[in-house]
């Protein structure tokens, strides 16, 4: 009895959810389609890659199922309606997101195909959204059990099957779905008929992973484009032409290197069955060389197969497995060691006739990797590794591509075409600071008010420019300086500070008596692109590069300053004459060789006594200034010198004169205080400048001294290094009793002396304890007369 009340009340239940469903479909079937088909709520990204569209009674569980599994197999995320719709979703809106979030569209065209109305909405989908060239969307048709005009509607099957939806959908539904069905017909598709189905699907499974795997990598917005190189980088890949060629793209940090193979790569990447585009290779082996293995295998044959990989091994094994006999491009970006190239695309018997490896380094040294097989034999195939070399831009270039970052234009509006070109050329047209200076001034100048005159902020944007590379470029350059050994830094500073656009024999010798092995570094130097050796056999470095080398003497060196090469650096370093042992190299050229290093004002006392004395005083007094200094003498006039104030006498008898009294009576000098707070000194350059006094032997450590156009007196005493092997005397008014060849006659290393343009001199000096002399210069040295018979007991180099 209990159970009969309750029959009517589960019918009523029943009834009404019957009702509320009808009602739901009545009022779906109202929606205009472009209603249906918004996607407005679709979050960003792309959760599946493939959308396989098809009559499920006709190839569900045969072809299409073959096809999903497949391209799930190779790492793809494929949508069918069967396994990808989740249970309480609404079915259209569930597949037009998939539809929106999809790159790859397969339409499988059966002969129940149009019968379908969801079917045809999928199609008209499609094809609304690769009209949009943005998307980058592709489909790609299949002909299963059709013909081509099957779906072009030249027959009955298709034909006769839409008018059916008609009064469910309406005429526009219809006309777009026809429309669609029309211009899909037309494109590039495969026929299933006269083929097995696994051979077909490997087409499938092969196109789209040629098409998912970026065949056009993205360049920069503001980009200037130079066709006389992809000219010629573009002779050298001969793309058309039959066996393997290698390519290394090698230049300086920020020179242009990864940008250029990526429009290379946009370029020519059609003409290959499989290609690969691996970024910063460099840093991305902080995860392992593996990771980077599965990286480049998984753009041939998907993520779920690059995972097996075991160890480098067998990932160098995988590799050759899968691109064997495919025609391939592969770039490689950023290398900079041989075992990275050999460890990712090993020799050109890897890959299948036709294939192209490009790659880009900083390190020369990656270009010599060995490549060819052994068992090659293909008579127009390069042998080794071709190599293109990137150069600055032309001026003309640099000026737009620094244009279109400063002023999104591509010429400077009025006004500023002058201060454009010299920020141009300040930076060396180096592309990399070109565009971080022109993107600096742009974001900075948008901040400032209509009426603000922006020239002030260019001009202080080109002095900051004197205190090194932007931030940007530093970053980039410091990757090549980094990777330097100690010794291969300390050579690189050098060149930076100190010899840029100078010969580099004399300062290998140098090198080599400091133990920094100069050969080797600078051929390190050269692989890293950081330096080049001209054919006048000078040392060039991009300004870029000296200017992050003078960078890293001031900020990043532990020992700051140790090469001081600016005027008022080096006026302040003597003025302190504070001990500073890390001052390595010191510079004193002409524009500073009139300074006196004292302080103004304190001579006034000394001068008066000065002047008290008696012309025989006077001359003692010159006499003691000029030789005499911290010496042991005696004079009946030395006593009138103490008792003026003007020299002291020490209790080992020595004659002592202030500093300030000697810089006065001789301008233009270096004293004992000076050299015996910089006793670290190796090298040191100085124009029109004499020493004097005791130097108590404080330069032991000099290997290079210049004195260029030094006077005929020698005022210093004890004035011996025994490491020197670069003595400089060029223009000097030295005669051939000048007194300083009796202070070097200990210099038993010398390699170099050069007395070029010494123009007072007659006869050549007694080079007797010279035995280490390589280089004796006398070019220009016009009143020469007589040569020391000593020459002949040396091995000169000619």
């Amino acid at each position: 009895m209990g159970l009969i009340p309750g029959v009517p009340l589960i019918t009523i239940i029943l009834t009404s959810m019957l009702v509320l469903r009808q009602l739901t479909r009545e009022k779906k079937s109202r929606r205009s389609p472009e209603a249906m088909l918004s996607v407005e709520d679709v979050p960003p990204g792309d959760e599946y890659e493939v959308f396989l569209s098809f009559r499920g009674s006709d190839t569900r569980n045969n072809f299409t199922d073959c096809l999903y599994h497949e391209l799930r197999r190779v790492g793809f995320h494929v949508f069918r309606d069967n396994e990808e719709l989740r249970i309480g979703e609404k079915i259209d809106e569930e597949i037009f997101k998939a539809l929106n979030k999809s790159q790859i569209y397969i339409p499988i065209f059966s002969r129940n195909y149009a019968t379908s109305s969801w079917c045809l909405r999928e199609l008209a989908y499609m094809v609304e959204c690769t009209s949009d060239e943005k998307k980058k969307k592709k489909i790609l048709p299949i002909f299963f059990d059709v013909d081509p005009n099957d779906v072009k509607l030249k027959t009955r099957l298709y034909r006769k099957a839409i008018p059916k939806h008609k009064k469910k959908f309406g005429s526009d539904a219809l006309k777009r779905w026809e429309d669609a069905l029309v211009e899909v017909a037309h494109l590039k598709a495969w026929e299933v008929k006269g083929k097995g189905h696994g051979e077909l699907i490997k087409l499938v499974v092969g196109e789209v992973l040629r098409k998912l795997n970026a065949r056009h990598v993205d360049v920069p917005e503001y980009w200037v484009e130079d066709h006389c190189r992809m000219e010629n980088i573009l002779e050298k890949l001969k793309v058309d032409s039959d066996g393997v060629r290698f390519l290394g793209i090698h230049g300086i940090g920020g020179i242009g290197k990864t940008v250029l193979a990526k429009v290379v790569f946009n370029k020519i990447s059609s003409h290959f069955e499989g290609v690969c585009f691996l970024n910063d290779v460099r840093e991305s082996l902080q995860h392992g060389l593996i990771s980077v293995q599965k990286k480049l295998l998984a753009s041939f044959v998907g993520p779920v197969n690059a995972d097996q990989i075991k160890d480098i091994g067998d990932g160098m094994n995988q590799i050759k497995r899968v691109c064997h006999n495919q025609k391939v491009l592969i770039v490689l970006d950023d290398l900079d060691k041989q075992e990275q190239l050999k460890k990712l695309a090993g020799k050109s018997d890897w890959f299948g006739s036709g294939s192209r490896i490009i790659f880009t380094t900083r390190n020369l040294e990656v270009l010599m990797t060995q490549v060819e097989s052994s068992s090659e034999d293909v008579l127009s195939e390069p042998r080794g590794t071709l190599a293109y070399e990137v150069h600055e831009m032309e001026f003309a270039q640099a000026v737009q591509l620094f244009c279109k970052h400063a002023f999104r234009r591509d010429s400077p509006p009025e006004g500023y075409d002058h201060l454009s070109e010299k920020i141009v050329l300040r930076v060396g047209m180096l592309p990399l600071a070109v565009e971080a200076i022109g993107s600096f001034l742009y974001c900075h100048g948008s901040t400032l008010e209509q009426h603000c005159d922006k020239k002030n902020l260019w001009e202080d944007t080109l002095k900051r420019l004197d205190d090194g590379p932007f931030q940007d470029v530093r970053d980039a350059l410091m990757i090549s300086y980094e990777g330097l050994e100690n010794k291969e830094k300390e050579v690189f500073l050098d060149i930076a500070c100190l010899f840029t656009n100078k010969d580099q024999t004399y300062p290998v010798f140098m090198w080599h008596e400091c133990n920094y092995h100069p050969h080797l570094a600078i051929s390190v130097l050269c692989q890293r692109s950081l330096i080049k050796i001209g054919h006048d056999n000078k040392f060039w470095m991009h300004d870029q590069v000296r200017d992050l080398g003078k960078h890293i003497m001031r900020e990043k060196y532990p020992r700051k300053f140790s090469r001081v090469y600016i005027k008022e650096d080096a006026i302040k370093l003597l003025e302190r004459k504070e001990r500073n042992e890390d001052v390595k190299a010191l510079c004193l050229t002409s524009d500073i060789c009139n300074r006196n290093f004292q302080v103004e004002g304190t001579l006034k006392g000394s001068m008066i006594s000065l002047k008290a004395l008696t012309i025989k005083e006077k001359a003692i007094f010159l006499d003691v200034a000029s030789f005499y200094i911290n010496s042991n003498q005696t004079n009946p006039v030395i006593s009138t010198l103490r008792q003026r104030i003007l020299i002291g006498m020490e209790f080992d008898n020595e004659l002592w004169m202030h500093d300030q009294v000697t810089s006065d009576s001789c301008s233009r000098n270096i004293g004992p205080k000076e050299l015996d707070a910089l006793s670290g000194l190796r090298f040191l350059q100085v124009e029109g400048i004499d020493f004097i006094g005791n130097c108590k032997n404080d330069i032991l450590e000099l290997r290079w001294l210049s004195l260029e156009g030094t006077h005929n007196k020698f005022c210093a005493g004890n004035f011996h290094s025994t490491s020197l092997v670069m003595l400089d005397l060029s223009r000097s008014n030295i005669e051939d009793d000048w007194g300083g060849w009796s202070q070097f006659q200990m210099t038993k290393k010398l390699k170099v002396l050069d007395l070029k343009d010494c123009k007072k001199l007659t006869r050549t000096p007694d080079v007797t304890n010279f035995m280490s002399l390589e280089i004796l210069v006398l070019a220009g040295c016009v009143s020469l007369i007589t040569i020391d018979c000593s020459i002949g007991k040396l091995e000169l180099r000619l």
